[in-house]
């Protein structure tokens, strides 16, 4: 063929030559064309062809071989070697010597006349097989292997005359994860089939048993068909976790796909699955687990098929251990099942991770863009709002400092009023309290009784004018912060019963019952005694104005350790439930429901509280309506710490004043026309 493409070629050049009359330049061209082709075909005759038999467990579309022989072509290369692959798929289920036996024939009439340089086999099945009909059918032939999960008997004849790669998943790292996970499992589904890896990573896991919690059982689902396992998956107890080691076929013998596999296995009820095998973690629905990368392996068989392809004894080449297994998770089954990535190992590869590219990085940077144009707009908002506020609250300030000097206008007012009128009023009083000296005394005469009658009336509103204003002046005080008690340490009991029978006389006029109560005699605390009258009054003034003739008013003191509880009780017509609540307000009155036919102005409940409450005391209201109502005040048991001599009470000395208070504190209930 050489010669005849030369001389061909030369004749070519020749006739051109005779043709266009170049012939000494086309001979050059020929004879250079001459000397270089033999020169080229010796360089392309340099190339040696190695023929290599790659001979695999599986099927031929299996997701770890897959990888391995990947990892294979793209690594076994070097200078002068072109190889030739033939690869055999022997999908290898079980231990059938039939199906070997039928496999051997097959192989040794299909390559009975073809010499290989090197035999590939991947994965134990592979290599068990080789060893026991790889001799017969290929003779003497350097091996190597990859994929080997069983390497005890690596030691032994024939497997120790070759060289190749071991695989070690670390099982229990990922079993220690799983727990870790899901702590509230109690039982761990680990789903097998009937291949070599899988027996050893069982084999693996049982050996480890004693490392774990007792509470926490391993239940080992070993079938070939992805029915037989569907069928045993349908009654486990829940939570599910389950553990998948390698691949499952139909019963057709058909390899199901890692999806169906995954949505068959989920079909089962609600579960958790991790795995060994990187095919079913990428898009299946599996959280993750621990994987070797098939190329990866495949890069160290190649390394090692180049040695011996370039003259080395497979027996001279150490066996290599694959340990670079990485824990591999899919991103969304994480978030899914709430396992947070910090409780992952470290150099821990997450699959699925969102990234930021094309289209999906302009919608993140329209996201932030329109979040900092909401973020801008809140701020602005809030800057508004606040200025709203600044100005809303200077005029409240405003508002309460015009309320405020208000308040302290109509206090003054009301005091400057009251001693206003209180002194022309004092002056009127006393010029009827003059005449009824000179009346007593027989230098007036009255020509009528109606004339005293009148006289007595007009002393009986001045007395009441006169209490309203002096209530008006505490009220006043109180408010403003002047009112003092001046406190001194008495017998409270004795100060109660004194005032309680001071009134005993007017209490016969209106034919009404007094009965005093106690069950102590003395008891020594710091009062106002003047303040404590005029509670005491005011109490049984309104106790004399609802209780009809005949009636009774109860006055007890109830004494403890460090308490004083005085009870003012009448059987009146009592209050109704809704005024009980505000029956000590300001200018509140019971209403006109109850016939009230007696005076009052609203004042003296209210200063009766006030006065309570500066003795650090508290004054409350029981009462029925048509029952009567009881008054209780309660004071601390208390010495003044200033004053500790106990005071003498007495009304002997100056009953005079003593009855112009009672007559005072009773202008409104008072009727007798005595002048």
């Amino acid at each position: 063929m050489y010669k005849i493409f030369k001389f061909l070629t030369f004749r070519y050049f020749q006739r051109i030559a005779i043709k266009l009359k170049y012939l000494p330049f086309i001979v050059v061209i020929a004879i250079s064309f001459n000397m270089l082709l033999p020169y080229s075909s010796a360089l392309a005759n340099t190339t040696e062809v190695k023929n290599i038999l790659i001979i695999t467990s599986y099927e031929q579309n299996e997701y770890w071989e897959s990888n391995v022989l990947k990892g294979i072509y793209d690594n076994l290369k070097f200078e002068n070697i072109k190889p030739i692959y033939k690869v055999e798929y022997l999908s290898i289920t079980g231990k059938d010597e039939n199906y070997f036996d039928t496999q051997a024939q097959l192989l040794s009439l299909k390559y009975k006349d073809t010499k290989f340089d090197l035999v590939i086999v991947i994965d134990d099945e592979a290599l068990n097989f080789f060893s026991s009909y790889g001799k017969d059918i290929f003779g003497q032939i350097p091996t190597v292997y990859g994929g080997i999960n069983n390497h005890k008997n690596l030691y032994k004849s024939p497997y120790n005359t070759y060289a190749g790669v071991v695989e070690h998943y670390n099982v229990n790292s990922l079993t220690d994860l799983i727990l870790n996970a899901h702590p509230n499992i109690q039982q761990v589904n680990v789903i097998l089939n009937n291949s070599t890896f899988s027996s050893v990573m069982e084999e693996e896991i049982k050996s480890s048993l004693a490392y774990w919690s007792t509470n926490i059982k391993f239940n080992f689902i070993k079938e070939e068909y992805i029915e037989d396992i569907s069928a045993k998956l349908e009654n486990l107890p829940s939570p599910r976790v389950y553990l998948l080691v390698g691949n499952f076929k139909t019963k057709d013998n058909f390899l199901v796909p890692y999806s169906e596999a995954i949505s068959k296995i989920k079909a089962c009820g609600d579960c958790s699955i991790y795995s060994l095998n990187g095919g079913y973690i990428d898009d299946c629905g599996v959280i993750g687990g621990y994987v070797l990368s098939g190329i990866d392996h495949g890069k160290l068989i190649a390394q090692i098929s180049v040695r011996v392809l370039n003259g080395e004894s497979p027996k001279s080449i150490s066996t290599i251990h694959d340990n670079n297994g990485v824990f591999t998770f899919n991103y969304y089954e994480l978030i899914k099942n709430k396992i947070p990535e910090d409780s992952l190992p470290k150099n821990t590869l997450i699959r699925n991770r969102p990234t930021l590219s094309g289209s999906r990085l302009y919608l993140t940077v329209i996201s932030v863009s329109l979040l900092i144009i909401l973020c801008i707009s809140i701020i602005i908002y809030q800057f508004k709002e606040r200025l709203k506020n600044i100005t809303r609250i200077k005029y409240e300030k405003k508002r309460y400092e015009d309320v405020l000097e208000y308040d302290k206008m109509k206090t003054e007012f009301l005091a400057n009023i009251s001693h206003e009128l209180r002194t022309p009023l004092n002056v009127m009083l006393s010029g009827l309290q003059l005449l009824e000296m000179h009346k007593n005394k027989g230098d007036l005469v009255f020509k009528n009784e109606e004339l005293i009658e009148k006289a007595y009336y007009v002393k009986q509103n001045g007395y009441r004018l006169l209490r309203l204003i002096n209530n008006l002046i505490d009220v006043t005080k109180i408010d403003s912060g002047f009112f003092h008690l001046q406190l001194e340490t008495k017998n409270i009991v004795e100060v109660i019963e004194d005032i309680t029978l001071s009134i005993g006389e007017y209490m016969k006029q209106k034919g009404i019952n007094l009965i005093f109560d106690t069950n102590e005699e003395e008891l020594y605390i710091s009062i106002d005694t003047d303040k404590i009258e005029r509670v005491m009054l005011n109490l049984l003034s309104n106790a004399i104005k609802f209780t009809p003739e005949n009636g009774t008013i109860l006055v007890t003191v109830n004494c403890s350790d460090d308490l004083v509880k005085v009870s003012v009780k009448d059987d009146g017509i009592g209050i109704p439930r809704s005024m009980q609540k505000e029956i000590f307000n300001r200018f509140t009155q019971v209403d006109s429901s109850l016939h009230r036919n007696k005076q009052g102005s609203g004042i003296g409940l209210s200063l009766v509280k006030s006065l309570v409450e500066l003795h650090k005391g508290k004054i409350y209201v029981e009462s029925l309506e048509g029952k009567g109502s009881t008054f209780t005040f309660e004071l601390p048991v208390a010495k003044d710490k200033e004053n500790p001599e106990v005071a003498v009470t007495s009304l002997d000395g100056d009953k005079s004043a003593y009855n112009e208070k009672i007559v005072l504190e009773f202008s409104d209930i008072h009727e007798s026309n005595n002048f």
